[in-house]
């Protein structure tokens, strides 16, 4: 289970910079805008309380 998810500007101090996105100190994201970040981490949020729900949309989406 994720313990940590951190959003970090790629440019600190830059506010209208790309940002990259670790869970658990691994990064998952690179040069992202603020909206791709704020949507994967809702996934992460959805996959945490729906583990079942989100494993089974994985599964048809490979489909």
């Amino acid at each position: 289970m994720v313990k940590r998810i951190l959003v970090e500007l790629e440019t600190p101090g830059d506010s209208r910079s790309m940002f990259r996105l670790l869970l658990d100190n691994e990064i998952v994201g690179e040069n992202l805008t603020a909206v791709q970040a704020h949507l994967l981490i809702g996934e992460v949020f959805d996959r945490i309380a729906l583990p079942r729900q989100a494993a089974r949309k994985r599964e048809r989406e490979r489909a």
